[in-house]
């Protein structure tokens, strides 16, 4: 089951808040990020729009070990992630997160074979690599 809080941050454009319980997850695609207002000051936001549910809900990095996972794996918006509590730790109190993510796929732009050139003429013409070598006072050119 999902928790989410009724609470409105004026950074997260009324969203609901994703509250969860140890074992708890989200699947979805984030949206963009934004910046919430909280008790404790401003704190990341992340839109995600759920995979189950098809609605957008937000999540705030509000926890340092959740935070430093989005840091270190960087999703951008269009990715797919699936971001699982697994609560505090019993002997120091920190919170316990995972998080994978999906990147979309990268465009494949090639040319296809239709495309018109736009090149000079000039480049696309092979051309042979020429140096000069030799010490002579007179250097000769390698075609």
């Amino acid at each position: 089951m999902q928790t989410r809080s009724d609470a409105r941050s004026s950074g997260d454009a009324g969203l609901p808040l994703w509250r969860p319980q140890p074992g708890e997850g989200l699947a979805g695609v984030i949206d963009c990020y934004t910046v919430s207002e909280t008790p404790q000051g401003p704190v990341r936001t992340v839109i995600v729009t759920e995979e189950r549910t098809g609605e957008q809900v937000g999540v705030q990095l509000v926890s340092t070990s959740l935070l430093a996972l989005f840091a270190q794996q960087q999703p951008h918006p269009g990715a797919w992630i699936d971001v699982r509590y697994r609560g505090h730790t019993p002997d120091h109190g920190y919170q316990r997160w995972w998080l994978r993510i999906d990147r979309p796929a990268p465009l494949e732009l090639s040319p296809l074979g239709g495309e018109a050139s736009d090149e000079a003429p000039w480049h696309r013409e092979p051309h042979g690599v020429s140096a000069v070598v030799g010490s002579t006072q007179y250097p000769q050119e390698v075609v």
